[in-house]
């Protein structure tokens, strides 16, 4: 699920609940983001959070552990909520970095 909120053509949040958790989101981050410095600004079981290129021009990612989702009592889903907040970047750029990290965290069948 992905809910956009523009507040102008160069700052937008974008926020998605995601079937993993923040510990996961870390480790695979680097390939979501090629070409872009990024910095791992804090992160625990529980939440990270991640600085994409600068203050005046990229994102900043935080990642939330949810409650999983128990789909049977043998079937566990982990969840998190995910929210990036751009600046600096037009609507075209913030429409390939969601595109690149969009088909990074792509799972098996889509």
């Amino acid at each position: 699920m992905t809910d956009i909120s523009p507040a102008d053509s160069s700052a937008r949040d974008v926020t998605k609940e995601m079937g993993i958790t923040p510990v996961d989101f870390v480790r695979l981050f680097p390939r979501a983001v090629p070409g872009w410095d990024f910095q791992i600004a804090s992160q625990s079981q529980k939440e990270a959070r991640i600085r994409v290129g600068t203050a005046a021009r990229g994102a900043t990612i935080t990642i939330t552990a949810l409650p999983e989702r128990r789909i049977t009592a043998l079937m566990v889903l982990p969840r998190s909520h995910v929210t990036m907040a751009f600046a600096g970047l037009d609507a075209a750029e913030q429409a390939d970095f969601l595109r690149l990290f969009d088909r990074a965290y792509q799972r098996g069948g889509g």
